[in-house]
């Protein structure tokens, strides 16, 4: 039966035995060694599979009528004869009456004197309205679906 020692212990053994005298004796050298052990450390990668997602994205489109008051403008011209014949050599401006621009027309007529005549006038009337104008629009509407997917060789409700 081996007798196992601390460090320190066989120290001490060491020292209390006496010291080697060159004699062909028996003496008994305590020569013990301990053991020390060293652990080490590995670090691996491993891939695994845990499923993923898929993500699908479309675009509906629908056809929706629109039907809105719209406003419009036009004009309606009008000639009116006048035949006034006018004092002095200034023509008359043009002017409003409402809605309507009034432009006189003058000519000059050789007489025995020089007079303005008044011919005619042009009415230009701005009328306003509406109306309704359908049109037919194309509205777009984006959805998206995502689904899990499984792992290799896993259910999809294991591989999370």
């Amino acid at each position: 039966m081996a007798i196992i020692k601390t460090p320190k212990e066989a120290a001490s053994a060491e020292a209390s035995l006496p010291a080697s005298s060159g004699s062909k004796t028996k003496e008994r050298s305590v020569n013990r060694r301990i053991p020390v052990i060293e652990e080490t450390l590995q670090v691996q990668k491993v891939e695994v599979d845990r499923g993923g997602y898929r993500v699908v994205k479309s675009i509906e489109t629908r056809d929706e009528s629109v039907d809105e008051l719209l406003r419009n403008h036009r004009v309606e011209i009008e000639r009116r004869p006048i035949g006034l014949q006018l004092k002095g050599m200034d023509a008359p401006p043009a002017r409003y009456e409402g809605d309507t621009l009034i432009l006189p027309v003058v000519e000059e007529v050789l007489v025995t004197e020089k007079r303005l005549v008044l011919v005619e006038e042009v009415r230009i009337t701005r009328v306003r309205g509406t109306h309704r104008q359908p049109q037919t629009v194309s509205l777009r509407k984006e959805e998206i679906s995502i689904e899990r997917l499984a792992a290799q060789g896993l259910p999809a409700d294991q591989s999370s």
